[in-house]
């Protein structure tokens, strides 16, 4: 991967970037085909016994929209990544089934969502599908390095203020600043909480 996808793909979703990702995804939406990914695959009333011999984790882009909501992605791989598993799905199972239709809306709807990602970010479906297969393995520094700097910010509060951001952690079922891998949404809370009490010094 070259240094400038790995920078794009290695920035922190912030909550504008955060939200240019819902209007993308609600512009999709609206294509002839766009719907179609919107739905989660029920195998069984869909009559598709095959699917699962297919397919191994199912995604639809309702998920996807949940997941940016919640904040549950904190990198824009993360993002990018689901997206082109949403599109890989559909294009794996219908090829498999030979329906031709599908695989080619598929093809449409990625294209548009890559157009319409071009405002913010630059990737090519060549590209996505790079980042898709990629091992961040230096992302999981950063993360550390980036815990680190908060906790740092944390132990130059007031002694309120850091009581403030404890009580939050507490809700939140934190202890010792451990952020497991489903709570990226809450480490960016702590994140934003540490620079408001910090700058009300």
């Amino acid at each position: 991967m070259n240094s400038r996808l790995f920078r794009v793909s290695t920035q922190a979703v912030s909550p504008q970037l955060n939200a240019f990702f819902l209007q993308v995804l609600d512009t999709v939406r609206r294509h002839k085909n766009g719907p179609l990914f919107f739905e989660q695959v029920d195998p069984i009333s869909q009559l598709l016994p095959t699917y699962f011999d297919y397919i191994k984790r199912p995604l639809c882009f309702t998920q996807v929209r949940f997941n940016l909501s919640s904040g549950y992605y904190s990198f824009v791989y993360e993002f990018l990544r689901d997206v082109r598993l949403v599109f890989d799905n559909c294009r794996i199972f219908w090829t498999n089934e030979n329906n031709k239709d599908f695989v080619k809306a598929a093809d449409e709807v990625e294209g548009q969502f890559l157009i319409l990602l071009e405002r913010k970010i630059k990737v090519d479906s060549a590209e996505l599908a790079e980042i898709s297969n990629y091992q961040f393995k230096n992302v999981f520094v950063q993360k550390k390095m980036q815990l680190s700097n908060i906790t740092k910010q944390f132990n130059e509060l007031s002694f309120k203020g850091q009581q403030v951001v404890i009580s939050f952690l507490e809700r939140e079922g934190i202890r010792e600043f451990q952020f497991g891998p489903k709570q990226f949404g809450v480490f960016k809370q702590f994140q934003r909480l540490v620079a408001v009490v910090g700058a009300e010094k």
